[in-house]
């Protein structure tokens, strides 16, 4: 008998095949399984990631303060953070932010933070080449490699955290941002909704003139900002590393407790 496999959309094909059953981070995972890999739709369990405790809206707050002087934050801004593949389309955020810097980009910078890879090249798209052509290098900025111990505080500290990927496996960021009290604004695609649920402003990918009237109206209607972050979080208390392990335990004694 084979065990069960911890397995996503981009695991290993024949690893999954041979797989008693398949545990996959969410169920738009789960339907690419399907329908790329073809294992039946009974042999996978979908299994969501949760937040660490450190994202939380006051745990840790004594950090933030450093953190602010370390990276040096503006007052406020708004957060975009990940890798800065295609995939992640960070593409849409800046040309979303030549609509919020008319508005506010004096005020609320774009903070762009992550790892810098060689602009132009492979799939990662020469985006502060972008940022200049569209006028806005003034209003953004480049914070580079955060330490994972300063993300908790990064995120408390923004104003709006944006997460414009087009596809996640599941999506950790928007959970982490959620549980730290910042609302999020995301693509309405892949696995977010199922992460966000009420919890987010969702708007269509590709469409930078929604994400920048979402933008908008959380960073200058206080009343929609703060009915967010409270969704948000409690939206965030529906994960769990307790629940993800006994999902997971679950799975493994039922492929265990099938006949050979």
């Amino acid at each position: 008998m084979t065990a069960a496999a911890m397995c996503t959309c981009g695991a290993n094909t024949a690893a999954a095949r041979g797989s008693s059953h398949t545990i996959t981070l969410s169920q738009a995972s789960k339907a690419d399984i399907v329908k790329y890999i073809g294992l039946p739709e009974e042999s996978i369990t979908p299994i969501y990631l949760a937040a660490d405790e450190a994202y939380h809206p006051r745990i840790g707050i004594e950090k933030d303060a450093a953190v602010r002087a370390k990276y040096n934050l503006p007052d406020e801004f708004v957060l975009g953070i990940g890798g800065f593949d295609v995939r992640k389309q960070f593409n849409q955020l800046l040309l979303a932010y030549t609509y919020v810097g008319q508005a506010e980009g004096d005020n609320i910078p774009l903070v762009m933070a992550g790892r810098e890879p060689e602009w132009g090249t492979g799939v990662f798209p020469d985006l502060p080449k972008y940022a200049a052509e569209l006028n806005i290098t003034d209003y953004v900025r480049w914070i580079g490699y955060i330490d994972e111990a300063d993300k908790p505080s990064l995120y408390r500290l923004a104003r709006v955290f944006v997460f414009p990927s087009v596809y996640e496996g599941f999506g950790l960021p928007v959970l982490e941002a959620m549980a730290s009290g910042v609302p999020v604004v995301a693509n309405n695609v892949s696995s977010i909704p199922e992460v966000a649920g009420d919890g987010a402003y969702l708007v269509e990918p590709g469409d930078a003139r929604a994400m920048a009237g979402a933008i908008i109206a959380l960073l200058l209607q206080p009343s929609l900002h703060e009915s967010l972050v409270t969704q948000g979080l409690a939206r965030a208390t529906n994960f769990s590393w307790r629940k993800t392990a006994k999902e997971t335990l679950a799975v493994y004694e039922q492929v265990m407790a099938m006949p050979d």
